[in-house]
């Protein structure tokens, strides 16, 4: 069995390593090198570190999530860590490694052109070195990222909707102090009901603030200059340097998981978190899927990662649409504390679907 990938981001080195054990696999990759590429936070579930086979990279951890929406504060917490912060640059260089060793073909400064679907076999041309090559697969995985063009040209048609992500890491002239360690704090609509930032605390001396935003790239770096010039009047310090990183962010979810013996995985078709625009559980989840699919036909899996990323993508549009006006109309401040088992952390979308409503009744009842 041959099976063809396009993109060595996360997703197609995941795939990869998974399907090498069972086929013979060609990786296709555009840039010159693997893991080059400065990523946003990083934050994965332990659930998810088991699937990717990523805690040796685990940099820093959390049992503590805060929501800060309006007037309302939703803090989410553990006794015992439920998420961390891993090197998504080492990580993935280790997989690539790991591919190598697996005598899968990793092709690099391989520019994919086009994917054609020819009786039973799907079609890969490609420029190598200035020299279009032809070559064919039994199966082909699309993990080009966004633009997902190859994806679109095979049928897929994700729900997605765009967005830029920035990112400053700071490194601080004062310690945090200690209570911060271990939180991450997260607030929603700053001046769309869309927008959230965030506040990652690295170590004592480094944190990680970040914005996601509809807003044109200069206005969206002027609002993350406000947010960060906030955060350290809060602390009552400054920081020495910053180091800016930025590029798409996506929400959404994916409509169809296979079509034939072609798959369209990661930010391609849509396979975000679409509260916190993360990709790193969905992808673990798919690569899974991706297996039972090819080897056993089981699709009982994929059919739940959509139902997944549907249902997240509903609580985001809930608590955009509907809770971030109500929350900001309180007038007094309102806090909700919620005590979450260390494996609910990539569900706890579903917690604030259950609790939130809640908000709607404290407002009719403060209403004159």
């Amino acid at each position: 069995m041959y099976v063809g990938i396009v993109g060595a981001g996360i997703s197609g080195l995941l795939a990869g390593l998974n399907l090498s054990r069972i086929a013979l696999v060609d990786i296709y990759e555009r840039a010159k090198d693997v893991g080059a590429r400065k990523h946003c936070t990083g934050i994965v579930s332990l659930e998810a570190i088991s699937r990717i086979k990523a805690r040796k990279f685990i940099e820093s951890c959390f049992n503590e999530l805060v929501f800060f929406i309006g007037n309302v504060e939703v803090r989410f917490y553990s006794s015992k860590y439920f998420a961390c912060r891993i090197s998504r640059e080492a990580h993935e260089k280790y997989l690539a490694n790991e591919l190598r060793s697996s005598g899968c073909n990793l092709k690099l400064r391989s520019y994919v052109l086009s994917v054609e679907n020819i009786g039973k076999k799907y079609c890969i041309k490609y420029l190598s070195n200035g020299v279009l090559n032809k070559r064919c697969y039994d199966y082909v995985i699309i993990a080009e990222g966004y633009p997902n063009k190859l994806s679109n040209s095979l049928g897929f048609r994700p729900k997605i909707e765009v967005f830029r992500g920035l990112q400053y890491r700071l490194y601080l002239l004062k310690a945090l102090p200690k209570e911060l360690l271990g939180k991450l704090m997260i607030h929603y609509g700053l001046l769309g009901t869309s927008d959230f930032s965030w506040v990652v605390p690295l170590n004592r001396r480094e944190v990680l603030v970040g914005l996601i935003s509809s807003l044109d790239g200069y206005v969206a770096i002027k609002l993350l200059d406000i947010i960060t010039n906030r955060f350290m009047k809060v602390l009552g310090t400054s920081y020495t340097c910053k180091e800016l990183i930025g590029g798409i962010a996506l929400r959404g979810y994916c409509r169809e998981f296979c079509i034939g013996n072609s798959f369209s995985i990661g930010d391609a078709n849509a396979m975000v978190k679409s509260l916190s625009c993360g990709g790193l559980y969905p992808i673990s989840i798919a690569v899974e899927a991706l297996t039972r699919v090819i080897t056993k036909k089981d699709y009982e899996l994929a059919n739940k990662l959509i139902r997944y990323l549907r249902s997240n993508y509903l609580v985001y549009r809930i608590i955009s649409n509907y809770l971030v006006p109500l929350c900001r109309s309180l007038h007094r401040k309102v806090v909700i504390e919620l005590k979450i088992d260390s494996s609910m952390f990539d569900n706890y979308f579903l917690i604030l679907r259950k609790h939130l409503p809640v908000l709607g009744m404290i407002h009719l009842r403060r209403r004159p």
